[in-house]
């Protein structure tokens, strides 16, 4: 079992949304990848929003 696959095991534990995602880098990603992660949160949290306005599941 990869990383991956181990933490899509996490699903099992919420009935709300669940999504993975993977950055490159390594321990630094952070630092390396912030435009990539700030963009990721955004459209996550947009989405979270949309969807609580309205009232709809992903």
């Amino acid at each position: 079992m990869n990383e991956e696959e181990e933490a899509a095991g996490w699903a099992e534990h919420t009935r709300a949304d669940f999504r993975i995602r993977t950055f490159s880098g390594g321990h630094f990603y952070l630092a390396e990848q912030s435009e990539q992660v700030i963009a990721a949160l955004r459209e996550d949290a947009t989405g979270f929003q949309e969807r609580s306005r309205t009232g709809t599941e992903r």
